[in-house]
């Protein structure tokens, strides 16, 4: 991932992987079994809740969540 700004970013393939960015460092966490990144809310959400399919989410529909 190239440097970003602090933030929270959602991975570019996986729904359950986030992406924590301080200071230029990139450190990559993982939401809870049956959860998924949630960009709208800023938190991992359910599954049911945030639009995925088959655990992936395409990059086009991924927008900046700084």
């Amino acid at each position: 991932m190239p440097s970003l700004a602090d933030g929270y970013y959602p991975d570019r393939q996986n729904c359950r992987i986030y992406h924590i960015c301080t200071s230029g460092v990139d450190t990559a966490a993982v939401c809870g079994e049956g959860t998924a990144w949630d960009p709208a809310k800023k938190n991992c959400n359910w599954e049911n809740t945030v639009e995925c399919k088959k655990g992936l989410r395409k990059w086009d529909q991924i927008t900046d969540i700084r």
